[in-house]
């Protein structure tokens, strides 16, 4: 069978700009320019703003098209001050190092990276199916059927992250889980994201309701935090609402929900799916499902239907392709067009330092390796 998932390297190319007023894509500062004579690294002009997708707590991300071969990416915008207030500085090159490394087909790909004085953007693939969140919202708890696919794809990308590049990912959640126009996953925004050490982390990382209780109770954590998030996820999936939370979303007492750690089952949920739930949200992180291997968690008896080498492999359909679908045109009703006096006009310092080693253009590494080599 041929391969189900939206190939990485061929991004999807732009419909219509009728709806849209196409401008220069943001800082009107200088970007840096490669010394190479042939070709210069790709910048901020290369590309037409085709519309915000949405504003996270640092960054801003734009559906945008490349002038010179009409391909859409994704472009994620971070304010260098912002970085540096928040102490993101190494984050930012970490979420750079998962995207631009990844060779997992469930983890959104790096394209080019570059930066002017004031911002770095990440150039991504686009994922025109939405997210996660918006078909949850719309349709409340999803088919058990659906959730055993889509998770196990989760299952393949944190394995991924785990095993390859040795990272924990701490922000598993519906906003971060695109879905692409045949219904198949990818992970995104690594923002929150660490590296597996020796010893524990100790910094409070995460989304309230996803919050692993060793984080609360700031006892260290480590790689284990994603197999909660990962529990607390499959519940919503199945539920339409998070275990741990409350009308108001008031944080303290989220906190108080998941210590006590009383999740309450709709009786529409299976009794496999009750036994994978609560395998994975266990207070002692080392007694989680998949914390010993990931096998532990594929042979689950939720997911005695699921072949994970041919899913590995993107050889299976998802039952979501048609849900995707119109999911895709929600999102590109949503764009919200970018007006001129939205556009940062701030201009850079003529002998300002850029961030070493951020740029990314894959044109011009290939060339440099091919003359090094």
């Amino acid at each position: 069978m041929g391969n189900m998932c939206e190939a990485g390297s061929s991004p999807t190319r732009m419909s219509s700009l009728d709806k849209f007023e196409v401008q220069p894509v943001f800082d009107e500062s200088p970007t840096i320019q490669s010394a190479s004579p042939k070709r210069r690294k790709v910048n901020r002009d290369d590309f037409l703003n085709l519309g915000l997708i949405g504003k996270g707590a640092f960054g801003s991300v734009y559906k945008i098209m490349k002038k010179d071969n009409g391909q859409i990416y994704a472009m994620k915008e971070l304010k260098k001050q912002t970085l540096t207030d928040h102490n993101l500085e190494t984050v930012n090159f970490l979420e750079r190092f998962v995207l631009k490394t990844s060779e997992c087909p469930f983890i959104v790909k790096l394209r080019y990276a570059f930066q002017t004085s004031s911002r770095c953007y990440f150039v991504m693939d686009y994922v025109s199916g939405g997210d996660l969140h918006r078909i949850l919202k719309k349709n409340g708890a999803l088919p058990e059927k659906i959730v055993k696919f889509l998770i196990a794809e989760i299952i393949l990308a944190l394995e991924y992250l785990h095993t390859q590049l040795k990272i924990i990912y701490r922000d598993l959640k519906p906003e971060n889980i695109l879905l692409t126009e045949t219904g198949h996953i990818k992970l995104t925004d690594f923002g929150l994201a660490t590296y597996i050490k020796d010893e524990h982390t100790y910094t409070i990382a995460g989304t309230p309701e996803y919050l692993a209780p060793e984080i609360i109770a700031r006892s260290g954590h480590t790689y284990e935090v994603d197999f909660w998030t990962l529990g607390i996820l499959i519940y919503e999936m199945l539920s339409g609402y998070a275990p741990f939370t409350c009308e108001d979303r008031n944080v303290c007492t989220i906190q108080n929900l998941i210590m006590q750690n009383k999740p309450i089952y709709s009786p529409k949920i299976s009794s496999n799916a009750r036994n994978l739930i609560s395998s994975l949200l266990r207070f002692n992180p080392k007694e989680r499902l998949g914390a010993k291997s990931f096998n532990d968690l594929k042979r689950h008896n939720f997911f005695q239907n699921i072949n994970f080498e041919a899913l590995s492999q993107c050889q299976l359909q998802s039952p979501l392709e048609t849900v995707a679908q119109k999911s895709k045109v929600e999102q590109e009703e949503s764009l919200t067009p970018i007006k001129n006096e939205d556009k940062p006009q701030n201009s850079s310092p003529p002998n300002w330092q850029p961030i070493h080693d951020f740029s990314y253009d894959p044109h011009l590494d290939n060339e440099i390796n091919t003359q090094n080599g």
